[in-house]
């Protein structure tokens, strides 16, 4: 929303990226901002742009640290094992030794949102559990997942 005055110099609100069409009558608006694929170029310009190269770097080596970190204590639990040994970045999958919706459920009354079930969409995967973990996460959060699955 942006502030302005009309001709006759009252006050007026605007919408700055998007055409008046959009809310009038959607299915004839000549932008459509917010629909396509250019919101998403530019939510990723404007991220890159104050990032720069140190804090994309930053940001990458924290997503990837954390990850190794969060699948490391996972495996402590005892209570999963590796799918796949390669490193990993912000995603892993580790096999459960219990139910994997039963533990979404477990957590999620701890008002944790755990990993996704992958043998919903992938039966060889069956029984694994998805894990992404970003720069936003702290090790203390990391810790508290860990400790709650391995109850």
């Amino acid at each position: 929303m942006g502030e302005t005055t009309d001709k006759n110099g009252k006050r007026g609100f605007v919408l700055t990226l998007q055409t008046r069409e959009q809310h009038i009558r959607r299915e004839k608006a000549t932008s459509n901002i917010c629909s396509n694929q250019a919101l998403n170029a530019l939510n990723a310009t404007i991220y890159l742009s104050v990032m720069g190269k140190e804090g994309l770097k930053k940001v990458a080596l924290l997503c990837a640290g954390k990850a190794a970190y969060a699948r490391k204590k996972l495996m402590e639990t005892g209570c999963f094992k590796p799918v796949f040994n390669a490193p990993v970045f912000k995603e892993f999958i580790l096999e459960y030794k219990g139910n994997v919706g039963g533990l979404n459920e477990k957590l999620m009354k701890e008002k944790i949102i755990g990993g996704l079930e992958a043998g919903l969409f992938y039966k060889e995967l069956e029984n694994t559990w998805l894990v992404a973990v970003t720069e936003k996460r702290s090790r203390k959060e990391i810790d508290i997942l860990a400790g709650k699955v391995g109850l």
